[in-house]
C-alpha cells in the first residue's frame, strides 16, 4: 500500500509542505541577515538529510546507506519538527490538518514501516 500513487503523491506533498513550513518558521522567528540565512539554510539542511541518508533497499540512489530504524527516525524528526513549527506559528487548523495527513500517510504505509523496522 505504501507504493500506491496516491500515497506517494501525499508523501511528496507532505515533504514539500514540511520544507515550506520550516522556511516560514525561520522567516518569522529570525530578524535581519539571520532571517535570510535561516530561510535558506534550515530547509536546505532538512532536504539534504532527507535525500542523503537513505535505506539501500529503497528505490533511488543512496549516498549514505542507513538502517531502516535510522531512516524512520529521520522522517519522524522531520515531520515532528515541521508540525511543532506550525504550532509555534499559531496555525491551529493547519497544524491539525498537517498532523492528520502525516498520521494518515504513515497508517497507510504500515507495510513500509514494518519493512524499515525489520531492515
Amino acid at each position: 500500500m505504501s507504493n500506491h500513487p496516491f500515497n506517494l503523491a501525499l508523501r511528496f506533498l507532505l515533504e514539500l509542505a514540511g520544507l515550506c513550513i520550516i522556511a516560514t518558521w525561520a522567516w518569522v522567528f529570525h530578524q535581519g541577515i539571520y532571517q535570510w540565512l535561516a530561510v535558506i539554510l534550515y530547509p536546505t539542511v532538512a532536504a539534504a538529510a532527507w535525500a542523503i541518508f537513505r535505506v539501500a533497499s529503497e528505490s533511488g540512489r543512496t549516498l549514505v546507506p542507513v538502517s531502516g530504524i535510522t531512516r524512520l527516525l529521520i522522517e519522524i524528526l522531520f515531520f515532528s519538527t515541521a508540525t511543532r513549527m506550525l504550532y509555534q506559528l499559531d496555525a491551529g487548523r493547519l497544524y491539525s490538518f498537517f498532523l492528520l495527513l502525516v498520521m494518515v500517510h504513515y497508517a497507510v504505509s504500515y507495510d513500509r514501516i514494518l519493512r524499515l523496522i525489520r531492515n
